[in-house]
């Protein structure tokens, strides 16, 4: 019983160094029960293992401690609040449009009636933006205090531009559910980082 623990660590260990997944996968993809896969992920939870809640789910991801485990862990992330995004939030919210409506702007503000049926899945999908942001955010920090190895700058680099290129993504996806002439309002309904929001025109 203790070696098929032990097997059902390594394997765990092993296939979240692809990338961030949720237990519900997991499970499928180790063969084994939930109950089990738990114990483990309880026993190397906040020192091995982070647990985040991403909607309905619970996702199960690496702790990094060097930047090319980072680096893994920012690809796999970015992937996972795509297909997040494609695959369970903007199907529920094109079932409750028009999200919002009686949009009235004014010389500093916005002002629109939001469906009360889309509120949650909208605030999912911006706690997943400011996610975005704050492994930029990590990146910059690490950056400035001269954290990343020479031969990572290039990846930094790049990292840095998945993450803007993720943001853009999810504009874009997002401002399919209303009209050009409304594309602001997703913006104001998304974010309060307007200096953010100015330089991201999707």
């Amino acid at each position: 019983m203790k070696q098929l623990a032990r097997d059902l660590e390594k394997d765990l260990f092993e296939k979240l160094a692809e990338g961030p997944r949720n237990i519900t996968k997991l499970t499928r993809l180790l063969h084994c029960r939930r109950a089990n896969l738990i114990k483990i992920i309880e026993k190397h939870r906040n020192t091995q293992l982070y647990v985040e809640d991403i909607g309905n789910a619970k996702v199960i991801s690496l702790i990094p401690h060097n930047f090319e485990q980072e680096h893994k862990l920012l690809v796999g992330s970015m992937n996972l609040f795509k297909d997040t995004l494609d695959k369970l939030y903007i199907p529920k919210l094109k079932k409750k449009k028009p999200i919002f409506k009686d949009v009235e702007r004014f010389k500093n503000s916005i002002q629109y009636w939001v469906n009360p049926n889309a509120k949650e899945d909208l605030n999912i999908i911006s706690s997943l933006m400011d996610q975005i942001m704050q492994f930029s955010f990590n990146l910059t920090y690490n950056d400035a205090l001269d954290l990343i190895p020479k031969k990572f700058q290039s990846q930094f680099k790049e990292d840095q531009k998945l993450c803007v290129k993720t943001m853009q993504y999810f504009l874009v996806q997002l401002k399919k559910l209303t009209t050009k002439k409304n594309e602001d309002v997703i913006r104001s309904l998304l974010f309060n980082k307007k200096r953010v929001l100015h330089k991201l025109k999707a």
